[in-house]
């Protein structure tokens, strides 16, 4: 169920993954968020993406990395993400849960910002096999100078 969400609705990714860590317990709120949640995906169902090829923003391809430093404070470990924007609409994001202990937040920054690389040469190399050309320079934006 999870894999499904991630694929094809990635509005409600986040409250899946917080539900489906309640699943052997469910408790009364779990199940009216449950109730809310399925209510959300009837009334949205026929709602989608729509790109315009004529937008007023200069960039077509905009990629964003952030960090959450050390936001679990039992672990100490950081919660990192990106996200990539094609003609001002969302087309991919990933939020990823830390599995290293980072000393500081600038390492956590480059940590971030690598992750976020990896699959930034992954869109840049099938916009090239595509013959998608983005007529501007790629560049991350991320929560540093």
């Amino acid at each position: 169920m999870n894999f499904n969400t991630i694929i094809t609705r990635l509005d409600i990714s986040k409250t899946m993954s917080k539900l489906l860590e309640f699943l052997q317990n469910l408790s009364p709120t779990h199940l009216a968020t449950t109730n809310q949640t399925l209510e959300y995906l009837v009334t949205t169902k026929f709602l989608a993406i729509k790109f315009n090829r004529n937008q007023q923003d200069k960039k077509i391809f905009i990629t964003s990395s952030n960090l959450a430093f050390v936001d679990n404070s039992n672990t100490c470990y950081s919660s990192y993400g990106f996200c990539f924007s094609l003609y001002s609409r969302l087309i991919y994001y990933k939020a990823i849960k830390g599995t290293i202990v980072t000393i500081s937040s600038t390492k956590a920054k480059l940590l971030a910002l690598s992750i976020t690389t990896k699959d930034f040469i992954w869109w840049m190399r099938l916009f090239q096999n595509i013959q998608f050309n983005l007529e501007e320079e790629p560049t991350i934006y991320c929560n540093n100078l």
